[in-house]
């Protein structure tokens, strides 16, 4: 499957801040929510390419949760 992720030099930043802190997110951090939407919408399978894929989204989308649960203290 291709990387659907975008080149660096396209790659959009926004910095989101809160009372504890800021972070900044991307345009490649919200194509992860989109594929997580999608894999968690369109696929049940638990082997295979598509259940890897799913597994490599929620890695992704972990990581960005952790970030942004430090604008929410916790």
């Amino acid at each position: 499957m291709p990387d659907t992720f975008l080149d660096e030099s396209s790659v959009k930043k926004a910095t989101v801040t809160s009372d504890n802190g800021a972070i900044v997110l991307t345009s490649e951090d919200i194509q992860v929510l989109e594929n997580a939407v999608e894999v968690l919408l369109f696929s049940d399978v638990v082997e295979g390419e598509q259940a890897r894929e799913m597994r490599l989204t929620g890695k992704s989308l972990h990581e960005i949760m952790e970030r942004l649960s430090t604008l929410l203290g916790e």
